[in-house]
């Protein structure tokens, strides 16, 4: 897990974010990237924050309500 600590900057917060490296899968396909669990987030707890160098959309071909099967590295 790496931790990135909040800060302060220009008279704004920003608050800190653990993140997680993963692997996103869909059918035979992966993609690199993290889970992010964010010191302060309005997403209800069920929900999993993904973050990905490509458009995990248009790499796996994703559309709402599809399943991909996620592994923590």
């Amino acid at each position: 897990c790496i931790e990135i600590e909040g800060f302060e900057y220009g008279g704004k917060k920003y608050y800190g974010v653990k993140v997680l490296p993963a692997k996103i899968c869909k059918d035979e396909f992966a993609a690199r990237g993290a889970l992010i669990f964010p010191e302060k987030s309005d997403n209800p707890k069920d929900i999993v924050e993904v973050i990905s160098p490509v458009n995990l959309r248009e790499y796996l071909s994703l559309k709402n309500g599809d399943v991909v099967k996620i592994i923590v590295e």
